[in-house]
């Protein structure tokens, strides 16, 4: 009977600090990650609020950053899916709405200027394109690097 209490204590003592590790890993996997985001290495930023959003999936906070972290290296499907699964969590991130709107004219811009590489000015589109694209640069202005 000693011996069975004694199994029992050791077990219920491991559950209890593996818990406590799984509850503190996050917060301290979050820092870690908004470390990276900070220094500019948004490819392990993304690999990390991936694998947060995984543990914490409700979190919209995590998805609005995954999907910041999408923006910033060049993924911008992933990150309208990610703003998107942000806004599901909380409809009222104005950010959130901010930056899907956002992403979504940068990749509207990336078409027509896609686009623009292919068509010839005798083309019925390319008045509309060519009016388009100029609108978009105006509004969206200069990136963060001064390029377009």
């Amino acid at each position: 009977m000693a011996t069975t209490m004694k199994h029992i204590f050791f077990l219920f003592t491991v559950f209890l600090l593996s818990s406590c590790a799984m509850k503190s890993e996050p917060t301290a996997d979050l820092a870690e990650v908004q470390q990276s985001y900070a220094a500019g290495d948004y490819q392990a930023a993304v690999r990390g609020y991936e694998r947060l959003v995984g543990v914490m999936p409700q979190n919209a906070e995590l998805w609005f950053r995954l999907a910041n972290g999408y923006v910033r290296v060049g993924q911008p499907d992933a990150a309208v899916t990610a703003y998107r699964n942000a806004l599901l969590r909380d409809p009222k991130l104005g950010m959130a709405w901010h930056n899907l709107a956002e992403t979504h004219l940068q990749m509207a811009l990336q078409a027509y200027i896609e686009g623009r590489k292919y068509i010839t000015d005798d083309d019925p589109s390319f008045n509309s394109i060519k009016a388009k694209q100029d609108r978009l640069l105006e509004l969206l202005g200069p990136k963060e690097d001064g390029s377009r």
